[in-house]
């Protein structure tokens, strides 16, 4: 519960206090592939009558290409299996590079984040 309340507090508008809506519905546990359980923004508010489910993950890349491309579209195993070998579709990123980071400190120095928590994975229960 209170790490609901630190998340609403910290992350709506100034001066607005959710933290009535936060206890209820605010922060949800969505399991992402690949990541795993991890805290998500959801609703502020809930329904008397039902319960409003947690939006469920984003798609992993690929992840609907058959359904797209096969049902939607009406191409047929071996487009698709063409278009797979010569790498327009896939489920992996191809040619991409890893990002240079920036280092939060340096982020910081530069004005582009106003607060670091270093605490913040302690406080979201990650670690």
């Amino acid at each position: 519960m209170q790490r609901r309340e630190w998340i609403c507090r910290h992350l709506w508008p100034r001066g607005r206090d959710f933290s009535q809506e936060c206890r209820f519905a605010c922060i949800g546990v969505a399991n992402q592939p690949c990541v795993g359980d991890r805290p998500q923004l959801g609703r502020p508010w809930r329904f008397s009558q039902f319960k409003v489910p947690t939006p469920a993950p984003g798609p992993r890349l690929g992840e609907a290409n058959d359904y797209v491309l096969k049902e939607v579209l009406g191409l047929s195993d071996a487009e698709v299996a063409a278009m797979a070998e010569e790498a327009v579709i896939g489920s992996t990123p191809v040619g991409g590079r890893v990002p240079n980071p920036v280092p939060a400190e340096e982020q910081l120095r530069l004005g582009r984040v106003v607060l670091l928590d270093r605490e913040y994975r302690k406080r979201l229960g990650l670690d």
